[in-house]
């Protein structure tokens, strides 16, 4: 008897498992399966279990879509930031390359001072 209702009322219930979404429908439609198996309708059983099968199908494909797309714009983000890492990391190497040789040449003059200082060249006058 129940079966038998539910049945009647499918015209109703397939258009609010449409608004469920697809796992809505998923589960909507293994409810009329068994339905459909307590009325011993067979054609819909097929019907349904097919429509099941169908839309198991249709979530996996969306699944993997929106991972491939997911993988996709983490490679552009990765595309798009690494040259800003190139340029930075050598913009740093230029950085570190002046300073070297501001300490170097700060170390070359004192070091010159200090022997011209101590030296007979240079007298005591200069300094």
């Amino acid at each position: 008897m129940r079966g038998e209702i539910c049945l009647a009322n499918m015209g109703e219930w397939s258009t609010i498992l449409f608004y469920l979404g697809a796992v809505g429908l998923m589960l909507g439609v293994s409810h009329f399966i068994h339905f459909a198996q307590a009325k011993g309708d067979k054609d819909s059983i097929i019907y349904y279990a097919q429509m099941q099968m169908d839309y198991k199908d249709s979530v996996s494909n969306q699944k993997r879509n929106a991972e491939f797309q997911n993988m996709t714009f983490a490679q552009q983000l990765k595309d798009i930031d690494e040259p800003s890492k190139i340029h930075e990391t050598n913009e740093q190497r230029r950085h570190n390359i002046q300073y070297a040789s501001i300490a170097l040449g700060i170390i070359v003059f004192i070091c010159i001072f200090l022997l011209l200082s101590r030296s007979i060249i240079v007298n005591e006058k200069w300094i």
